[in-house]
């Protein structure tokens, strides 16, 4: 246990030196005094768990590495979670903004949302479940997106593009959600938000 502490007073410190943040600029970012700052990393007192975690959320790190448990401090970020709007509402805003989560810097993932339904459970993303996502274009058939239909609202389907046909589906991945199928001059691409990288740590397939 006193190694662990001073691990994690020697990182806590030269993290936030590395970042060029004062002890007074830590402290606010996590709600605790300067001195605070200062005990933890002379050793002489812990955070609380809350604390903690903000700590490694303003020194973008992995609490693990924090902590002492990893070598690696990551190459990780945090990224918004937002709930879901209502039809014709933003999804991407402070007031929808719920947490948020800590992913790694390669998946390339912009936000995280929380699922409404149980639209794509036949890939195992339930409602509840937090579910990240790459904005990426050109969105390749067959992909998992969030679409924002503009009277729907934001789903999670399936992407199915027609070529021949110029026809675009989306599909949803169970048996009581119909399929809805749209001509091409109907189709907006920009309705397409991203890709679905993961769901609950969960590769999509």
């Amino acid at each position: 246990m006193i190694d662990m502490m001073k691990t994690f007073s020697a990182r806590l410190r030269s993290r936030r030196v590395a970042l060029g943040l004062s002890q007074i600029d830590l402290g606010k970012s996590t709600g605790v005094h300067r001195t605070s700052i200062g005990a933890y990393e002379d050793g002489k007192r812990t955070p609380t768990a809350e604390v903690f975690m903000l700590m490694a959320q303003t020194l973008q790190v992995d609490p693990g590495w924090l902590m002492g448990l990893k070598n690696d401090m990551g190459d990780i970020a945090y990224v918004p979670v937002y709930r879901l709007p209502a039809p014709g509402e933003p999804l991407e805003t402070t007031d929808n903004q719920t947490g948020t989560e800590l992913v790694k810097t390669d998946d390339e993932i912009t936000f995280c949302l929380i699922a409404k339904d149980s639209s794509m459970q036949g890939i195992r993303i339930y409602p509840g479940d937090l579910v990240c996502i790459k904005k990426e274009h050109p969105i390749v058939s067959g992909d998992v997106v969030v679409v924002n239909h503009p009277e729907q609202g934001v789903l999670i389907r399936r992407i199915i593009v027609h070529e021949k046909e110029k026809k675009v589906a989306i599909h949803g991945e169970y048996h009581e959600v119909k399929n809805q199928v749209f001509d091409s001059d109907q189709w907006d691409q920009k309705w397409v938000i991203g890709k679905v990288v993961y769901s609950k740590n969960r590769e999509i397939w």
